[in-house]
């Protein structure tokens, strides 16, 4: 249920007579962090079908499983008129959707000619432990095939291992649209998943449209020399890919750090419009990188509990 249901229902009155609400702005509905379910989303679903001036629905953060991903999908794909088919971009990540939602909201959006950035981060995607594909994977490479209007895909902190990263590098042979790919935080993709990726552009130069890969944290420590491998071969099979691969935590550990802060702040707009990709990575980076300084800083004059419950939490917001 919503954290805060009251609010929640006044959000659905709006969106039904397209009346202001802090939550609605210029065509998007921020939703994040708000504790929404599956029960939620088929009552966001019922007010959506009638609202045809959203293009952008952010539903990250919040409790949405399986069957909360299928009812959003079979809304996304019902026939023109009868959906939202209108959005732009979907942005749920940091949810509970697994493979047989991400198969769902993937194939959703098949045909669509609107959607052009997917943010399906933070969820437990890839659930087979075999190592082999899953349907959530294989549907999101038919997606990258079939459609012509995503220009950015989204898929950092999933889980995905090398062999899952397959379907998603060879749809790259075939895709004309997308720009930028995020498969950040999948340390078990590797080396191996670098270099398929790689091999599927050496042999597409002109036709794909990629622009930038963001690949940080994609690989285990003892596999670093290997991956940067990878990563060189990458950037010189397609010269003109920005190749990102920064490592937070290792930035915070280097000596340069505070150089490399005071340079992301340079970047003023945190929120860069579409096709500026450059600009919303730095931003990202810039808000990343102030976000764990200050978390350092807060630490080092804290004095720590004495306790084995402590870890690093895994920022599961990028976009």
């Amino acid at each position: 249920m919503a954290k805060n249901p009251k609010e929640f229902q006044q959000l659905l009155e709006d969106l039904k007579n397209n009346t202001s609400n802090p939550r609605i702005q210029d065509g998007k509905v921020d939703l994040f962090l708000t504790g929404l379910d599956d029960t939620d989303i088929e009552e966001l679903c019922k007010v959506l079908e009638s609202n045809t001036t959203i293009e952008e629905l952010n539903l990250s953060g919040n409790n949405i499983g399986t069957k909360g991903a299928k009812t959003l999908a079979r809304t996304l794909g019902r026939k023109v008129g009868k959906g939202i088919e209108h959005i732009k971009t979907l942005k749920i990540y940091g949810n509970h959707i697994g493979s047989e939602g991400t198969e769902a909201i993937a194939k959703a959006f098949f045909k669509s000619e609107k959607i052009e950035e997917l943010n399906l981060g933070g969820n437990n995607i890839f659930t087979n432990s075999t190592g082999s594909c899953n349907k959530g994977i294989k549907a999101l490479g038919q997606l990258l095939l079939s459609n012509v209007s995503l220009t950015c895909l989204s898929l950092h902190d999933c889980d995905i291992p090398y062999k899952g990263i397959n379907p998603i590098a060879e749809s790259l042979s075939s895709n004309g649209s997308l720009q930028e790919l995020n498969i950040e935080g999948n340390r078990s993709i590797g080396p191996e998943g670098v270099k398929k990726i790689t091999e599927t552009l050496k042999n597409n130069r002109n036709l794909s449209a990629l622009e930038y890969i963001i690949l940080g944290e994609t690989c285990e420590s003892d596999e670093q020399t290997e991956h940067k491998e990878a990563i060189k071969q990458l950037a010189e099979a397609k010269p003109k890919l920005k190749v990102d691969y920064l490592n937070i935590n290792v930035i915070l550990n280097n000596p340069d750090t505070k150089k490399k802060i005071d340079f992301y702040k340079l970047v003023q707009d945190d929120t860069p419009k579409r096709g500026n990709v450059a600009e919303k990575i730095a931003a990202l980076k810039a808000k990343k990188l102030a976000a764990l300084e200050a978390k350092k800083l807060a630490e080092s004059q804290t004095p720590q509990p004495d306790t084995a419950q402590q870890g690093i939490l895994r920022p599961h917001h990028r976009l």
